[in-house]
């Protein structure tokens, strides 16, 4: 036995300084890996190496060729790959040959299998020094040998693995951080971005989501550096998302079947805010009216100079709204307008009628966000526009802002406007209009008529 042993450990070492001649390729057994691969901001990667075998394997070797520049990363050097569940028997050993390559055995001393036929059988921990660029592994050599000692020689493959490194919040992936990723990343939230998007770059506040927060965060970098450097580092001073008692919101309103309503949004705040973005949601019955410029959302007078707002429908009807300084000025005062609403009531308006803002968050100039709560807002519906009423005497209805009587005989109407003025207007028998210039509600010899 210590014989046996002793020719073992020879044929091990014959393997691991030197190159045999095994048997030809066969192609009911290959090595896979994905052809290219890329890393955002990182030195190190992680290649994983697949194994397709339709008989059973118990071991291989293969030499492993590293460009330039890339390494075995360290803690690893011992045993240059990491094998998958699907070895839980083997064991590796390696060497580095004469050439430069890593030869690698792994093999089980119980002559086990490797689990399954496919997947990946081991990955190569990799890292780059100066975390730029593009390598190109190659794995050469490649035998795998079945119980029974039948070698089978498998096709080289090779992996290409890109390292980039981008500037924190140039997600428009132009080399520079500018208004252009202020643009790009407003457009991401409100999910109408077209084109590329750097994802891993745009959490510029470290907090595992791009939100309004990262704007503020981004216009802070656009005022403080304004820089073309490869190399970014996370702002020291962005702190992590909390919860407030400060809202947006609309006041109760009432609105007439027809009717178009310009709402006020304002804010009520305990700190300064420079930026929001939240979800506005309108009951069955009323919609949203968009303006000359395309949009849903206008600015208010009061902070028109300082900030833009943007805006976009959702999938779920909603409308996202996106409010920001490239100054990083604050927003309007305690309880002020800080943005328009434009809406519509339908003929047939329900009654009951609710709106509210979702998923607000709030950011001040520091880019710290605050999740605030959700407000409803009670929209009271004007009864529906009583088109006739009919008495003993006469047919009243209107159309517009015309007023129709049908008399049976001449006489007079009184109209009275809701401030309560009241005019007497003669009517003759058979066919009267007239024309109403305000619309409003009237009562016409004591019955309820909308103008509109």
């Amino acid at each position: 036995m210590k014989k046996l042993l002793h020719i073992s450990a020879c044929c091990l070492m014959l393997l691991l300084f030197n190159t045999v001649q095994l048997n030809a390729q066969n192609a009911n057994y290959s090595f896979t890996t994905p052809a290219s691969a890329e890393y955002i901001n990182e030195i190190n990667a992680t290649i994983p190496v697949s194994m397709n075998n339709t008989g059973n394997i118990v071991g291989f070797q293969c030499d492993i060729y590293l460009p330039d520049g890339m390494t075995i990363q360290d803690g690893y050097t011992t045993s240059p790959i990491l094998l998958s569940e699907r070895a839980v028997t083997h064991v590796v050993a390696s060497n580095k040959l004469t050439n430069g390559a890593i030869r690698v055995l792994v093999y089980s001393l119980n002559n086990d299998a490797f689990v399954g036929s496919e997947g990946v059988l081991f990955n190569l921990p990799v890292t780059v020094a100066s975390g730029e660029g593009t390598y190109t592994v190659d794995i050469k050599n490649i035998h795998a040998t079945g119980i029974e000692a039948v070698d089978f020689k498998l096709a080289d493959i090779s992996a290409s693995v890109t390292m980039i490194k981008q500037v924190l919040g140039d997600v428009d992936g132009d080399g520079l951080v500018s208004i252009g990723d202020v643009s790009t990343m407003i457009n991401y939230i409100l999910g109408k971005l077209d084109g590329d998007f750097a994802s891993d770059v745009a959490d510029v506040n470290g907090d595992g989501e791009v939100n309004i927060a990262d704007v503020v965060a981004l216009v802070n970098i656009i005022l403080r550096e304004n820089t073309t450097a490869r190399t970014a580092t996370r702002v020291a001073s962005i702190l992590k998302s909390a919860t407030t008692t400060d809202r947006i919101f609309i006041n109760d309103f009432s609105i007439e079947p027809g009717e178009t309503k310009t709402i006020e949004v304002k804010l009520a705040s305990n700190l300064d805010y420079t930026a929001f973005q939240c979800d506005f949601y309108l009951p069955e019955g009323i919609r949203l009216v968009e303006g000359a410029n395309g949009a849903f959302a206008s600015v208010s007078s009061g902070i028109e100079n300082t900030h833009a707002i943007a805006s976009a429908l959702q999938y779920d009807g909603s409308l996202r709204i996106i409010a920001y300084s490239l100054l990083n000025a604050h927003l309007n005062e305690n309880g002020e307008t800080v943005f328009n609403i434009t809406v519509q009531a339908d003929e047939n308006l329900g009654t009951e009628l609710t709106s509210s803002f979702r998923n607000v968050l709030l950011a001040t100039a520091e880019a710290k966000e605050f999740s605030a709560p959700t407000t409803t807002t009670a929209i009271s519906a004007v009864p529906t526009s009583i088109e006739g009423v009919t008495t003993e005497n006469m047919s009243i209805y209107s159309e517009g802002h015309t007023l129709y009587v049908y008399a049976q005989e001449a006489g007079n109407i009184t109209i009275t406007s809701i401030d309560g003025i009241s005019r007497s207007l003669p009517v003759v028998a058979g066919s009267n209009n007239f024309t109403i210039a305000a619309k409003g509600i009237y009562v016409v010899n004591g019955q309820k008529i909308v103008i509109r």
